[in-house]
């Protein structure tokens, strides 16, 4: 169950009382997810939203990380 819990009364999830996230899911390069919520500790299914970490603004860095490790050329 999640730490915390934002409730919206237009959300569906809420008013259904089910354990859902309202921030972002990242997907890094190495294939581990992080919430863009701190305190979230749900399960990429309990998000409705997701996206790549090299598609953000402001991105983690871990594609680019990757990529040097793999090509030092191209750092």
């Amino acid at each position: 169950m999640s730490k915390r819990r934002a409730t919206s009364a237009g959300c569906p999830d809420c008013v259904d009382g089910l354990d859902h996230c309202h921030s972002t899911l990242v997907e890094h390069a190495d294939g581990t997810w992080s919430c863009t919520d701190d305190d979230c500790d749900l399960g990429p299914a309990s998000h409705g939203s997701s996206s790549r970490c090299q598609d953000l603004a402001g991105r983690c860095g871990c594609a680019e990380e990757r990529v040097r490790r793999s090509n030092p050329r191209a750092a």
